[in-house]
């Protein structure tokens, strides 16, 4: 892991270093950090047998996507909406995926039936989304007050003019603020 740890800094210090296009030896350099990168090995894929419904061909990452999905199992099990809506349907999900579904349930709160209202449907958040979950908590611990800290990730996220909200985070938005946030401390860090 320290190697790891190394290896990534290094990484963004040679990568983003002010000037690094005029260094002797520059992809000599690039090509050593590399190398010093670990390799993943990811084990081969394997078909899994997933009873009762199999495989579905629904992005789910959506609210539409979610009602999709639930509907696409009531579809499958060829049982009709009364039925489908009668029955308690656990979904076990990531943080994203209950959140989809708390949300598409808040929108459709006043809908006709609880077919449509999705009131069968009970959200059990699993924590598998784990850099999604990382990237809330640095946000929540070091998100500062932009006037009163300037090296917070608040002052860093207005320096470079991003305008999402901090209590509905976009993942890769504030994954990039962080990530940009850590290159700026390191080359301060240097110089």
């Amino acid at each position: 892991m320290m190697a790891l740890f190394e290896a990534t800094i290094t990484q963004l210090l040679v990568s983003y270093m002010p000037g690094n296009d005029k260094w002797e030896d520059c992809k000599d350099i690039v090509t050593a950090v590399k190398a010093m990168m670990r390799q993943d090995r990811p084990l081969p894929p394997e078909k899994t047998d997933a009873r009762p419904f199999g495989v579905f061909d629904v992005d789910e990452g959506t609210k539409k996507g979610i009602i999709k999905m639930f509907k696409a199992m009531q579809e499958r099990l060829t049982m009709s909406e009364e039925q489908w809506a009668s029955k308690t349907c656990i979904n076990e999900g990531d943080w994203l995926t209950s959140n989809n579904t708390r949300a598409a349930k808040c929108d459709r709160a006043n809908d006709i039936d609880s077919m449509e209202r999705l009131d069968y449907v009970a959200e059990l958040s699993a924590p598998w989304h784990f850099a999604l979950n990382a990237t809330h908590l640095i946000m929540q611990s070091h998100l500062g007050n932009m006037i009163i800290d300037p090296t917070g990730l608040a002052a860093h996220k207005g320096m470079l003019h991003h305008i999402w909200d901090v209590n509905k985070l976009n993942y890769a938005e504030a994954k990039s603020l962080i990530r940009h946030s850590l290159i700026a401390w390191l080359l301060h860090c240097i110089m």
